[in-house]
């Protein structure tokens, strides 16, 4: 079978195609059809995204080659069902780690994770005035795995963000978000909205979730992450920073940042303790729900895009979403595109400035000192 060197991506699938390419195996289990006979159901990922895999022959047999996580050659046949792309299996070979190049599997944000955590770090050392906050934050990133971790994380299994570094881009994306929408009511509502307070839940309200998820390979939930969950988990790991402060900070202000964490879902049956009840968390939901929300839009107009039909005028139908997209016609859609496609913005949300667009020297790389 084809070696990873002729590596076809999913992004380049297309229907009716018979193909021969390596995957990493994110999920495996085997169902049964309703005559009860048993078929191999596999999840496989590339970094240009999933793809359903189905072995309706062999099952059993196919499935003992390999597990979750293993590289594998696959050979079959590209169909679609309910709209979606699904490869019908006919051999499964697992692979060597050495016989492949990690960075085809692995999906990934478009930044470098070092350069977006030493702009997160930029914006709390501009935006947050509490020392309070400030010594807080830098006590959770005082721990080299938690920054690590922070740093490699996606921000979900699926969905929006779900690559490496997802949580990180989301974060800092929020945070961004924040200070425009906080410097708006500063002048709207002088005095009623605490900005301190809206850039640490932006940076701290899914920091939990580097205990919760897995994504060492493919993205699944810890043992862990299942039985408590992100939310408790990110709670836990507040207040153990504040254990190892000396002198605490005060007890109200880190039970406001608690509320963050704890109801930045917005509603119970979505997940949250408690509902927002302050001016801070309601607005830090509001940002959490617009940045995912719109990762996952333009994340799913961008494959339309790139696909087989990237000149229909309507997307495929998302499952998520519960709908198809409007993706406009040829005519209307130059207004998106950028006048110069080499003024890359520094990250999600920075507007590019003439020292963007210049290559990264000692003197204008990201500090990435702690609060200094």
């Amino acid at each position: 079978m084809a070696p990873d060197s002729d590596k076809v991506f999913v992004s380049e699938l297309q229907e009716d195609e018979f193909v021969q390419t390596p995957f990493l195996v994110a999920d495996k289990s085997i169902r049964t059809t309703k005559n009860g006979d048993p078929y191999l159901c596999v999840t496989l990922r590339d970094q240009s995204g999933d793809i359903e895999g189905r072995g309706w022959d062999r099952a059993e047999m196919l499935a003992s080659r390999f597990d979750v996580d293993d590289f594998v050659a696959i050979r079959g046949q590209v169909s679609s069902w309910n709209d979606e792309l699904q490869i019908t299996l006919e051999d499964v070979k697992k692979l060597d780690d050495s016989d492949v190049d990690f960075s085809n599997f692995l999906p990934c944000s478009r930044w470098s994770a070092d350069e977006m955590f030493g702009q997160l770090l930029e914006e709390i050392r501009d935006g947050v005035q509490s020392d309070d906050i400030r010594r807080i934050l830098k006590t959770v990133f005082d721990d080299e795995s938690v920054v690590d971790s922070f740093k490699s994380a996606p921000a979900a299994t699926s969905n929006h963000h779900a690559y490496r570094s997802g949580l990180l881009e989301h974060c800092l994306s929020m945070t961004r978000l924040a200070r425009n929408i906080c410097r708006h009511y500063a002048h709207y509502y002088p005095g009623d909205l605490n900005q301190d307070l809206v850039i640490a839940g932006c940076v701290l309200h899914d920091i939990g979730k580097i205990e919760e998820l897995q994504f060492q390979r493919s993205f699944r939930y810890s043992t862990q992450g299942q039985l408590v969950g992100h939310i408790t988990q990110g709670v836990e790991m507040l207040s153990e920073a504040v254990r190892r402060m000396d002198p605490p900070p005060p007890k109200d202000l880190v039970d406001q940042l608690k509320h963050l964490i704890l109801s930045h879902h917005g509603k119970r049956e979505y997940g949250s303790p408690v509902k927002p009840r302050t001016p801070e968390a309601m607005l830090l939901h509001q940002i959490d729900m617009i940045d995912s929300r719109m990762n996952m839009w333009l994340g799913h107009l961008d494959e339309h895009r790139d696909g087989v039909e990237a000149d229909e005028e309507w997307t495929g139908y998302h499952r998520t979403l519960e709908r198809s997209i409007f993706a406009g016609t040829p005519e209307g859609a130059d207004w998106s595109e950028p006048d110069d496609p080499d003024a890359e913005p520094r990250g999600p949300g920075a507007v590019p400035t003439t020292d963007d667009a210049e290559e990264t020297s000692e003197e204008n790389a990201p500090n990435l000192s702690l609060f200094e």
